[in-house]
């Protein structure tokens, strides 16, 4: 054994406590960049040891050992115990020839070491040293100083460290964790063995392997140096790879096919966000079973998506939400969903599908994590980002919905057959009993029972059917809320304009009336207090009309009358932003549909149209139709900045939106075309009317269909 000498940490204990608590939120996320350390290190092997630690005791130590690069003196000196700085800043690879991305990149290893244990004590060595390094640390004599006087630095505490005679082939890092903070259960070695299972992806070219092994003295039929490892996904009914070609400048996307009815891809240009690979695995709910069945008795689970930087695990995002649903939807996707129970769509949630997402730090340089590694900044690369899988989801979705349709197809209602089959039944002891009276005694009882039976089985359809007509009214109700959500603003602007002048006019009328000086401008004031009273009927009228949306159903209106009510309601805009707007409707055109449907579309369209025009000089909105053959063709042009080429083919899907920055939801064109399909109509995207902006041709039928 050499010499002992001592090490002096560089920072202050309650800094470096507050700090650590903010970057190591949990017991497994510390053992998760202890092991990516391992990963940074070159280590091809690295072995977590439990001991004693399902309660915590003089013998309880958690040991994290590897074979990685190891530390020199002047490592441990300048590099790990200066806490806020990381070596691995200045070089993005490890040492060839491993030359892994580096993952640890804030320097926060030691901050995990404090979050597990009391003390720690350290062993390291390089290939080319003939001594091994050993260093003890002691967090309680931090704080019992701390206690004594509020100036305590970790300068002011020794470390003791000495070196000692090793094996030369020998290399490595290994920390021993002891005075363990918390006791660990099977359950918790359990939960960390599948989380680290996840950290390295399974598609991830690895020229050198990168092993964990885990084992637990009080749990050794389970775990004993078990090696860790990435199960092969066998079961999912759906299995998508997108890829991208930065050179050619194209990524993948999903895009589900409605007339082959399955997913197909294409390729589009590379988002703003950067290239993505993502695997994609959706389990139907016969995979489910087959996969529940296949891991009987054990922890696996489908568990959403997976984000994977330069092949190793972005975030662990493992506590930092109670609930395992939450955890496991890291990306938040499944409130996305939120709307789909109402619409056309089919929801999907992280229990439906697994996730592998392949980033690079090269190609996503603004993908970044937060401080403490559990998110990612809210910044515009990570919303389109999410936005970019979540459209993936969507493809997926159609997916669940088609199948959904084809099972109720497959198998109409039982209760319907039955009450059919027992009717017939009765009908046919009936039309016996007829030819064969005297068997009426014996059947009689059988009959009772059939028609009573019968007769239940018959209220409980109508029930059903009640319930299927309630639901889809409610469905309607909620796509007009919806529409008139997304116009709420600017409906709210049409009542406050005309209420301005109306008070204005009503005030002077308070103050100066009567006074026969001023019986001209009364006459004025009048006058225009009618006329925007009037006005202001309209646009509320309007807006109570949406109370009974679901209620309405089919009728005969004029057409010119509905979209002029419609445009009405945002006359202030118009007035505001300067936009000329001409409905060239003939006055006779009665039409026989939903007229809620119908405004529910121009409000959309105009919606979208005000938005498109908002930054031209000369503003045009135009809604003209003309009939042809049996239908009505309704065309909306505006001169706005027009869709680009990339977006035609997906601006009807739910969720698509060019305008998230400035609010857009995706909903308004999903909705129109929702609404079309309700009335047999159809919409599309033609070539523009002006110079720029875009032109929607809207086909109607005059007649009700059947």
């Amino acid at each position: 054994m050499e010499d002992i000498s001592n090490l002096r940490w560089r920072f202050d204990i309650g800094a470096f406590r507050l700090l650590g608590k903010e970057l190591i939120t949990d017991k497994i996320t510390a053992i998760f960049e202890l092991v990516k350390n391992s990963y940074d290190a070159n280590a091809q092997n690295v072995y977590i040891e439990f001991r004693n630690v399902g309660t915590i005791s003089a013998q309880s130590q958690i040991t994290i050992r590897d074979d990685g690069l190891g530390m020199t003196l002047e490592d441990i000196k300048n590099k790990w115990m200066v806490v806020g700085t990381s070596h691995k800043r200045l070089k993005s690879h490890s040492p060839a020839p491993y030359s892994r991305k580096y993952v640890g990149q804030k320097g926060v290893g030691r901050f995990a070491a404090d979050k597990l244990g009391e003390k720690l004590f350290l062993i390291t060595k390089t290939i080319d040293a003939e001594n091994r390094l050993n260093l003890s640390i002691d967090w309680e004599k931090y704080e019992a100083l701390r206690q004594q006087t509020n100036t305590t630095l970790f300068t002011d505490v020794d470390n003791v460290y000495y070196e000692e005679k090793y094996e030369k082939s020998y290399q490595g890092t290994e920390l021993r964790m002891s005075k363990i903070h918390d006791i660990w259960t099977a359950k918790d070695i359990e939960r960390l063995k599948r989380e680290l299972s996840k950290l390295v992806s399974p598609f991830y070219p690895q020229k050198y392997p990168f092993n964990i092994h885990i084992s637990s003295n009080e749990h050794q039929e389970k775990y004993y140096g078990q090696k860790i490892h990435a199960e092969a996904i066998l079961f999912a009914s759906q299995e998508v790879i997108l890829d991208f070609d930065k050179e050619q400048n194209w990524q993948e996307v999903l895009m589900f096919d409605t007339e082959k009815h399955q997913l197909t891809k294409r390729k589009k240009e590379i988002p703003y966000f950067g290239t993505v690979k993502f695997h994609l695995y959706y389990f139907n709910s016969e995979a489910k079973d087959a996969y529940k069945r296949h891991y009987v008795g054990k922890e696996a689970q489908i568990d959403g998506i997976k984000l994977y930087r330069d092949g190793l695990l972005a975030t662990p995002f493992v506590q930092k939400e109670q609930g395992f649903t939450k955890r496991k939807d890291v990306l938040g996707l499944d409130t996305y969903f939120k709307y789909a129970n109402f619409l056309d769509v089919s929801p999907i949630n992280s229990s439906d599908y697994i996730g592998i997402i392949e980033i690079t730090q090269e190609n996503n340089p603004q993908i970044i994590d937060v401080t403490d590694r559990q998110d990612f900044v809210d910044n515009e690369a990570y919303r389109n980002f999410k936005d970019f899988i979540f459209r993936q989801l969507i493809e997926i979705g159609k997916i669940k919905h088609y199948e959904k349709e084809q099972a109720e197809i497959a198998n109409p209602n039982p209760i319907k057959q039955v009450a059919q089959d027992m009717k017939a039944f009765s009908t046919e002891i009936h039309s016996f009993l007829k030819v064969n009276p005297q068997f009426k005694a014996q059947f009689q009882h059988v009959l009772t029972l059939s028609d009573k039976n019968t007769k239940a089985l018959l209220a409980v359809e109508k029930k059903n059917q009640i319930e299927k007509s309630e639901k889809e009214r409610i469905n309607n109700l909620y796509l007009s809320l919806l529409s008139l959500q997304l116009y709420a603003a600017e409906l709210a602007h049409g009542v406050k304009t005309p209420l301005k002048y109306i008070i204005q006019d009503a005030e002077f009328f308070k103050q100066e009336f009567p006074n026969p000086k001023y019986n001209e401008f009364y006459k004025t004031a009048s006058s225009r207090i009618y006329d925007k009273m009037n006005q202001l009927r309209e646009v509320v009228d309007y807006m109570l009309s949406y109370a009974t949306a679901g209620k309405k159903g089919f009728e005969e209106f004029s057409l010119k009358s509905c979209i002029e009510h419609v445009f009405l309601s945002s006359e202030h805009i118009f007035s505001k932003e300067n936009i000329h707007t001409s409905i060239e409707i003939k006055d006779n055109c009665l039409l026989f549909s939903n007229p809620k449907f119908i405004e529910d579309i121009i409000n959309n369209l105009l919606d979208n149209a005000i938005k498109a025009v908002k930054d031209k000089i000369e503003k045009i909105i135009k809604c003209w139709g003309e009939i042809e053959n049996n239908t009505f063709v309704l065309y909306f042009s505006d001169n706005g900045i027009g869709i680009l080429p990339e977006d035609k083919d997906n601006i009807f899907e739910i969720y698509y939106t060019s305008t998230l920055s400035e609010g857009g939801t995706g909903l308004g064109l999903y909705i129109v075309q929702s609404r079309l399909k309700a009335l047999k109509g159809t919409i599309e995207l033609i070539e523009p009317e002006f110079e720029v902006g875009a032109t929607f041709k809207i086909t109607l039928p005059f007649k009700k269909h059947e």
